[in-house]
């Protein structure tokens, strides 16, 4: 059976914590999936422990979840037109495909609300398709925030047909401080969505995801993932790791060269001088927030960018230094010690 992050939408120790946290609010304006979106992320493997630590609820909390690394697999994560994804025409009601790894979630994304309207899988032989969607976010998101909705469809399992009707359960049941490979996060919102399909059936089904949000992040910073069949049990995790550019063509003209990694107090930066017009320097951290802008100052007659950057002023921890030019981004991964 196929171990799924998708269609339930969008480690080892949780506890509370004693210091008050603002309670945050996902919008739409701040937090909503946008279409070119790109991402790093990382599956893990993780059990049962992980997911019960995971559960905890509530005001204030603390999830930490630095030691997820075992089975760590790096995975890229994003958000394409629905005409990008694989099999564009089977969904004409969604407008934008999530993609997570080698798996791709297809969404009517309003605005105000996100409705799933189907899933694929090609290494996994798994399609899902949504005759009445199921709707999986309603903006604004605050604590308590909660909704049920009904669905229904059918699912390919390497050419076997199931049906699938059922009920979604969204709500907000937490906030707080949460702690990856990848970092500290502050005032992230905790959602819990359970989805049950064929009750009392052989094709019964349970999945249950939690993922933690951010405000300005247009991507779960963290989702587990709990499904439960009559074949049993089976998990996926995937966090977040940072930002990517879009052109790897664009990095290799470039020769971006950044050491040493991890620096400590300075931090050489070389780069070759396209003459593409204007270009930026920012220091990012992994969420996507642009901690500085750096100067770029190019040497008279030079093909080559050097430039030395005071970093000791900054928190130690990973960074993505990002170089903005013609209309295109390369990122470098930073390590600050």
């Amino acid at each position: 059976m196929k171990k799924l992050l998708l269609p339930a939408f969008i480690a080892f120790s949780a506890f509370s914590g004693s210091v008050a946290v603002a309670q945050p609010t996902i919008t739409a304006a701040n937090s909503n999936f946008q279409v070119g979106s790109q991402f790093q992320g990382t599956e893990n493997t993780i059990g049962a422990p992980e997911f019960t630590t995971a559960a905890v609820a509530g005001a204030s909390k603390t999830w930490n979840f630095s030691t997820l690394t075992v089975g760590a697999v790096a995975q890229p994560a994003g958000v394409l037109a629905r005409s990008a994804a694989p099999n564009p025409t089977t969904l004409p009601a969604a407008n934008m495909a999530i993609k997570a790894g080698t798996q791709y979630l297809y969404i009517e994304n309003t605005g105000t609300s996100v409705k799933e309207y189907g899933a694929y899988e090609s290494s996994q032989n798994y399609s899902l398709e949504n005759t009445d969607p199921a709707e999986k976010l309603r903006f604004p998101i605050t604590y308590n925030s909660t909704f049920t909705d009904a669905f229904s469809g059918t699912a390919n399992l390497a050419g076997t047909i199931i049906p699938r009707a059922g009920n979604v359960t969204v709500t907000a049941e937490g906030y707080g401080t949460l702690i990856t490979p990848a970092g500290t996060f502050q005032n992230v919102l905790k959602l819990k969505t359970e989805e049950v399909a064929n009750p009392l059936t052989v094709y019964s089904e349970t999945t249950t995801t939690y993922d933690w949000l951010k405000e300005g992040t247009r991507f779960p910073l963290l989702r587990m993932t709990r499904r439960v069949t009559l074949l049993g049990t089976m998990y996926s995790s995937f966090y977040l790791n940072g930002a990517l550019g879009t052109s790897e063509e664009l990095a290799a003209k470039l020769n971006l060269q950044v050491f040493p990694n991890p620096a400590t107090g300075a931090l050489t930066v070389q780069f070759k001088d396209l003459k593409a017009g204007p270009v930026k320097l920012s220091l990012v951290n992994l969420i996507g927030q642009e901690v500085a802008t750096l100067p770029v100052i190019s040497p008279a007659n030079s093909l080559v960018n050097n430039l030395k950057i005071d970093v000791s002023a900054y928190p130690k921890g990973v960074y993505l230094l990002k170089l903005e030019m013609a209309e295109n981004t390369v990122t470098k991964r930073v390590i600050l010690e």
